[in-house]
């Protein structure tokens, strides 16, 4: 089954479909511009990828028409969220059409940043540190364990002495925001929100390709949750392995703006 579904218009021109049988729309309801041949397939492959997730978790029954009901009523709420690449165009629609840049500023994220705030266990923090090497060796020497940050404002953090994230570190991350283009900015606030706001820095790393798909989830899961997805089943891996198809699908959208692809709105940006 393939519920979202593309029409080309001209040579390696567009029109993705969404699940009610017109042009896809985004999160204000308006439509999608038509895509090149490669954005649009990786986008309707990632959308239909996540549309059979949800047909695995229902009753298999069900009609195509039930399943596709479900979907409908859905479609605004989780399941579209759960494709980065749906919500970058969605949202770089609307840049596009106010001409505003995207801002990313990193320092308070930063003083909270679990990457630079490890959680030591029973085992002097093993797990978060071996999964976060890749992320953590970008910094070299000047990366370090400032400690847990329970405090909810700058003032409290002062009253409760708690360090802040070192200088270096900032300038570090803050030369890396400096080169990328909006689209770069607004994917790095997706997966920033969609990931709990574990970590400002994981997703700007893998935007900027300092770390690849199973070293952004590694460190999310030990960081969020404590495990170590290498040591687990593989009914438990389905997730992680969900998410980093989401990943996938969502760079080459990514590397859609690096390659200039004209249908991509803020392209031009």
């Amino acid at each position: 089954m393939t519920p979202y579904k593309r029409k080309e218009i001209n040579e390696n021109l567009f029109e993705v479909i969404g699940l009610d049988g017109t042009t896809l729309k985004n999160h204000n309801d308006k439509p999608y511009p038509n895509l090149s041949e490669n954005i649009s397939r990786n986008l309707i492959g990632d959308l239909n990828a996540i549309a059979k997730k949800y047909l695995d978790n229902e009753n298999t029954t069900q009609s195509e028409e039930e399943f596709l009901n479900i979907l409908l009523i859905d479609e605004n709420g989780d399941m579209l969220r759960e494709s980065f690449g749906y919500c970058l165009i969605s949202s770089l629609i609307e840049y596009e059409e106010q001409q505003m840049d995207a801002q990313l500023d990193v320092y308070e994220q930063l003083q909270w940043d679990r990457l630079f705030r490890l959680n030591p266990d029973e085992n002097g923090g093993t797990l978060e540190l071996e999964a976060t090497e890749k992320a953590r060796a970008f910094f070299g020497n000047n990366w370090r364990n400032f400690g847990l940050n329970y405090c909810d404002s700058f003032d409290e953090m002062e009253e409760n002495g708690v360090e802040l994230v070192s200088d270096e570190i900032i300038e570090q991350v803050e030369s890396l925001v400096a080169e990328m283009h909006i689209s770069q900015k607004v994917a790095v606030n997706i997966l920033y929100n969609f990931f709990d706001t574990i970590s400002i820095t994981l997703p700007i790393l893998w935007v900027n390709g300092k770390i690849n798909d199973e070293d952004f989830m590694k460190s999310f899961y030990a960081l969020n949750y404590g495990i170590d997805i290498e040591n687990i089943d593989d009914e438990a891996y389905e997730e992680p392995r969900f998410l980093m198809n989401r990943l996938l699908y969502f760079k080459t959208i990514i590397w859609g703006y690096q390659w200039n692809d004209q249908t991509l709105p803020c392209v031009n940006f």
